[in-house]
């Protein structure tokens, strides 16, 4: 099956030629397209009169039309042109113009104008097209820690969705899957021609934008290598995208999995071994980068083999990574209608604005122009009132039941038909509309641009879950198929949720504060009656977070609490308009309370669900974080807080001896700036500060981990890369009152608890304070 992958365009005898890349490297080149914008004005036919008196020799037609401008069809001046690149020099000219209000649509880039205006969706059937997906990966040498550009490529690592395994080098191996070449140079040249010769569609790496890609191609340069990848034989291109490169393949999309992986996952690290570990519930072979160029120059054979291992395995691991992420991207990129190398690296915002754009054109309506620098940043200044956080009741609970609302931001759009196009209208008077808490009113007798949107997206995605159910309970289930259905309804889920977020964006189009504030409102409404409500109905109220009540009934159990929690609902879904719904989310044996967004609860399944508490932070050591784990499974499953109490004693007890291993302290940190740049002497800092005296060499972006050693005064004079320091060389009072404690206080504290019990110092409770 044929999908489309990639647009661009070229030019052709001084024209524009829209370049359209399908899989099997299938290129379509649609002439006759020509770039446009539009111009508003109180007099439009003045405005065209005064562009024609301009003489402009590269506008080929100026007319007027009518679009649609919040609510009203208003006339206003198109401005056709002869090639994309006369656009930014009379976008200028004309609204400069006496006539002129404004201009719009003159930044949406030429081959993505042509995408929406086409409505060709990209990605399309692509779970049926057999795309080609290959990943890859570099190995580099580093001297005494350092890597830079001069450093050469060792082997390119490479793997790919037909069964192709490969690491290309210039050192031999007995390893089947080792190819060796004369040098770098041949290794670079046999890489490009591998990813032609597979017929390669998609190329994922990890972290590629800015270390593998940008690394080739600088090495390419140096050794005169073509890098001519492109699916129509052009360069491999590097783009700034804010603060981070993109690295651009024409025609065969280059998806680094690392911004993906970031936006759908919560870890503490985002390296390769980490995801592959969170996804796939088991550890991929990892080796210490820094003995990298130790086995490359070393004379063992098996550390060479080892090494090679590796680099196919980061391979490899790339591959089933993109094979779980991918599905998600290619949904996302035929739902907005963009191609899947601008999807991957745009945040979720980003992606409800192009959708709106796809679907201003649809509906005849004119794009809003992205704010001015100075106007997005007054408009970050507003404060917005938050959700309504219940504080709650201390303590263990038991028989706890969880209820939701539906996608509650997104309902309450739907369900006031909160738009910009439809607030404070002239159609309704105020006591006929939709009235938000913030007085601010809505129309009731046309929807909106973004609640018609969203509901339609929300019809979409409850036609999928139920395909998606159907599949999953037939007898022999088409697992591609449920796969599929599920990354789309995932997809949909993204664009849904993500737009209230949108509408408070200060740089978003379609922003608007009125709006905005009217969904938060409305939400602390309809919680704070579902809490009144269900302590009315005779349930303990736990806690009240944003969209959730956490309910129990004393002393009433399991099934009497559930049946009560299922009434309860029936009779508030009963008074809910129709967009909205309260769900039941899942039964809790037992959970631990203690501060706003602060909870930890364990289903039957003896899973724990936890926020707010630090067992995935990055800055606290394993130590710290299996303590915190240990505890509350000894106080939610075997409800024993005194055990647990216990426990802690003996693992300070363990670190006051030195009985704990030096990767059990370890603490994670990572540069948001580069090294020089840091004015406080932080501990991860300092540590990082003391390993480039030793030879290492740092960067913004850098992850490392550190211990807090015996040797210094201070905290940041006892920092040490975990790799400088010797086991047993550990402060233990650093962990103790810094990590560990933290890590458990705030849970035991809550059952009553001191900081004097748990180190041992004072009299322990009975559990009859409980």
């Amino acid at each position: 099956m044929e999908t489309l992958l990639d647009s661009s365009y070229t030019t052709v005898d001084e024209k524009p030629v829209i370049q359209l890349f399908y899989n099997r490297q299938k290129i379509k080149n649609v002439e006759g397209v020509e770039p446009y914008f539009y111009a508003t004005s109180s007099n439009p036919e003045e405005l065209k009169k005064e562009i024609e008196e301009q003489h402009i020799s590269s506008i080929l037609k100026i007319e007027t039309i009518e679009k649609t401008i919040i609510r009203k069809k208003t006339p206003l001046v198109k401005i056709t042109l002869q090639h994309p690149r006369n656009v930014p020099e009379n976008r200028d000219k004309i609204r400069n113009l006496q006539n002129c209000e404004d201009i719009y649509e003159a930044d949406i880039r030429f081959a993505q104008r042509y995408l929406i205006d086409s409505e060709i969706l990209p990605m399309e059937g692509a779970d049926k097209a057999g795309l080609v997906v290959a990943s890859f990966d570099i190995e580099t040498y580093a001297t005494e820690g350092k890597i830079d550009t001069k450093s050469p490529i060792l082997m390119i690592s490479y793997a790919d969705s037909t069964g192709m395994e490969k690491v290309i080098s210039y050192k031999k191996s007995d390893k089947e899957f080792v190819e060796t070449v004369k040098d770098e140079k041949e290794m670079l040249e046999a890489f490009v021609e591998l990813v032609k010769k597979q017929k390669v569609d998609i190329i994922v790496g990890y972290n590629t934008d800015n270390f593998d890609f940008p690394y080739i191609q600088d090495r390419a340069k140096e050794l005169k290598v073509k890098l001519d990848i492109g699916a129509d034989g052009s360069e491999l291109r590097l783009e700034r995208r804010g603060i981070d490169m993109g690295a651009r393949v024409t025609g065969r999309p280059h998806i680094d999995l690392y911004p993906v992986c970031r936006r759908l996952f919560k870890l503490p690290r985002y390296t390769l071994e980490d995801v592959y570990e969170s996804i796939f519930g088991k550890q991929k072979l990892d080796i210490d980068t820094d003995k990298i160029s130790v086995y490359w120059d070393g004379e063992k054979k098996e550390e060479l083999d080892l090494l090679f291992q590796y680099s196919m395995e980061d391979a490899k691991g790339g591959l089933k990574i993109a094979n779980e992420v991918l599905p998600l991207v290619y949904q996302l990129s035929s739902l907005i209608g963009q191609p899947p190398f601008e999807v991957s690296r745009m945040g979720t915002g980003t992606s409800v604005e192009w959708l709106l754009m796809k679907k201003a054109h649809e509906n005849n309506v004119l794009v809003p122009n992205k704010p001015r620098d100075s106007e997005a940043r007054e408009r970050a200044t507003h404060s917005f009132q938050g959700a309504y956080v219940l504080e709650p009741k201390k303590g263990i609970h038991e028989d706890i039941i969880v209820y939701d609302f539906r996608s509650l931001y997104p309902s309450i759009i739907m369900a006031h038909n909160i738009d910009s196009s439809t607030l404070n209208c002239d159609c309704c008077k105020k006591e006929d509309a939709h009235v938000a808490p913030t007085g601010a009113y809505f129309c009731k007798n046309k929807t909106g641009f973004i609640p018609e949107i969203l509901g339609n997206i929300l019809k979409a995605r409850l036609e999928t879950k139920k395909k998606l159910k159907e599949e999953r309970s037939k007898s022999k289930p088409d697992e591609k198929k449920a796969n599929i259905l599920d990354a789309r309804q995932q997809a949909l889920k993204v664009l849904l949720n993500s737009a209230y977020g949108y509408l408070a964006f200060s740089r978003a189009r379609w922003y608007s504060k009125d709006c905005a504030t009217a969904v938060t409102a409305y939400g602390r409404e309809y919680i704070k009656k579902t809490i009144k409500a269900a302590e009315k109905a005779g349930m303990k109220v736990i806690a009240g977070d944003t969209d959730s009540v956490f309910l129990t009934l004393p002393n009433g159990g399991k099934e009497k609490t559930i049946n009560l929690g299922k009434e309860f609902a029936k009779k508030i879904n009963a008074e809910l308009p129709e967009t909205m719904e309260l769900e039941f989310e899942g039964y809790y044996v037992r959970g631990v309370f203690v501060t706003k967004k602060r909870y930890a609860m364990i289903g039957e399944d003896q899973k724990l669900t936890i926020k707010g508490l630090e067992t995935r932070r990055r800055d606290w050591s394993n130590i710290a974080k299996t303590t915190q784990q240990k505890v509350l499974e000894l106080v939610l499953w075997e409800n024993n807080p005194r055990k647990a109490a216990d426990y802690v004693r003996e693992v300070i007890e363990k670190i006051k001896e030195g009985k704990i291993l030096k990767k059990e302290l370890a603490v994670y940190s990572q540069l948001t700036k580069n090294p020089s740049e840091y004015q406080s002497k932080a501990p991860h800092v300092e540590a990082v500060k003391k390993a480039m005296q030793e030879g290492k060499s740092f960067s913004s972006g850098d992850v490392f981990q550190y211990i807090i050693t015996k040797k210094g005064e201070m905290i940041s004079d006892k920092a040490r890369l975990t790799e400088f320091v010797a086991e047993g060389d550990y402060d233990p009072d650093y962990y103790i009152n810094n990590q560990v404690f933290p890590a458990v206080s705030r849970i035991l504290g809550a059952l009553g608890y001191s900081e004097d019990e748990l180190k041992g110092l004072g009299k322990q409770m009975t559990l009859g304070s409980f």
